[in-house]
């Protein structure tokens, strides 16, 4: 059966092309700034996460076209390394995510100690080992193949060859701990804030401000767990037959858990804002432009 191009350029499908165009303005206006406000150990892991937050969604639109018309064994070394970068990713957008809220830690309850903290060199090796890490967590699903079948003069995909039931064990510990380590991270950056607010106030709000798209991103990540326990078998009919709608929508989760950097960083930096107005050759308000803070 032939694939109709109205079937692949669904609306998920151009709201993710437009997301993932909007991110990688973002982080070209980034990199090509010359202002050192945007240039920090904050932007930096921001960048790192970006670049990899997008192939993550690419590599899901793989999956998707894949699961919905099942192109078969000529092209399952594609879909297989997709799917593998889908969770790949993943753990780099959280561990990146988690790196920046440590970032944002250590500015409030450390600033003394944040610079030496997070020099250049500290930053290059942390984010070496977070990319390394992502990728040999997941390695035995790039030599793991899909399994297909041919039903009704079609190929499906009846999953991998081996199970991954330890793999989505490890995938939820590691997402559990993310979770418990950043409302750690971000309580204690909370309560130094308000202690900031006292000082002054209107530096301090837009932080504020992050941190509260920093919840919101780890109560996406909640959803990732659900996830991962749904697929486990042993899990199957337990969790699967209650959550059969949730589990339907984790596209959209999906999408929108690697994409929420890209909008939590233009709604919340002032620095970050001062460069899209230059580069719309806009004027911001004076309460608008951007003074010395660390994100």
């Amino acid at each position: 059966m032939p694939i109709k191009w109205t079937s692949i350029i669904d609306g998920y499908y151009v709201v993710s092309t437009i997301s993932i165009s909007i991110y990688a303005y973002v982080l070209n206006v980034i990199i090509s700034s010359k202002s050192k406000a945007v240039h920090s150990a904050f932007f930096h892991i921001f960048t790192v996460t970006g670049v990899f937050d997008i192939m993550g969604v690419i590599a899901y639109n793989w999956v998707r076209l894949d699961v919905n018309f099942c192109f078969g064994p000529s092209f399952e070394l594609i879909s297989r390394l997709a799917a593998a970068m889908t969770g790949t990713n993943s753990l780099t957008h959280m561990i990146g995510s988690l790196l920046m809220t440590l970032n944002r830690f250590t500015a409030v309850l450390y600033p003394d100690k944040h610079g030496d903290i997070w020099r250049k060199r500290n930053v290059c090796i942390i984010l070496a080992v977070d990319v390394i890490t992502s990728y040999l967590v997941y390695i035995p699903l790039y030599s793991n193949k899909m399994h297909y079948d041919q039903r009704d003069d079609r190929w499906c995909c009846d999953g991998r060859e081996e199970p991954v039931n330890e793999l989505r064990i490890i995938s939820a510990t590691i997402v559990f701990f993310y979770e418990f380590i950043s409302i750690i991270l971000i309580m204690k950056t909370i309560c130094g804030m308000n202690k900031a607010l006292h000082v002054n106030a209107f530096k301090h709000s837009q932080n504020m401000r992050l941190l509260v798209v920093t919840a919101i991103s780890c109560l996406l990540s909640v959803f990732e767990l659900i996830y991962e326990f749904s697929s486990l078998s042993i899990m199957e009919y337990v969790i699967n037959h209650k959550l059969d709608w949730f589990l339907k929508q984790y596209d959209k989760y999906f999408l929108l858990f690697m994409t929420i950097n890209a909008y939590s960083i233009v709604l919340l930096s002032k620095a970050v804002r001062h460069e899209l107005a230059q580069r719309w050759h806009r004027r911001l308000p004076y309460w608008d432009f951007p003074k010395v803070a660390v994100f």
